[in-house]
């Protein structure tokens, strides 16, 4: 009993008992190969599927829009006020967005921003 209470006082007990579960952890999938291949190849798909999603998600979804000023584009949508002013779920359209550019002129000409051009 001593001795127990002067080892824990002197040692990691959380390292020293990591260590322990590491070993044991390894005995038991040494001594089950086939549990061992399918959490091996389980992991090695998971890592897989986890890094291609990535690197998906960081090429097309994270990139940044061509042109030369980016940081300038802005999606135009519309507001629907029986909605409670939620913005449309589609875009607006061609001849609404032609007629808002000649009433105001917060949109640049075609050729600079690559906005549509004056009909």
């Amino acid at each position: 009993m001593t001795e127990e209470d002067s080892r824990t006082v002197w040692r990691w007990p959380s390292f020293e008992d990591f260590l322990m579960d590491l070993r044991y952890g390894l005995r038991m999938l040494r001594k089950d190969t086939g549990f061992t291949a399918v959490a091996v190849l389980t992991l090695a798909l998971g890592i897989a599927v986890n890094a291609t999603m990535f690197s998906l998600v960081s090429g097309f979804l994270l990139a940044r829009p061509p042109g030369r000023e980016p940081e300038r584009v802005a999606v135009v949508t519309s507001v629907n006020p029986a909605g409670g002013f939620l913005p449309d779920a589609s875009a607006v359209s061609a001849p609404n967005y032609l007629a808002w550019r000649q009433a105001n002129h917060v949109f640049e000409r075609y050729g600079r921003c690559g906005c549509i051009p004056h009909s």
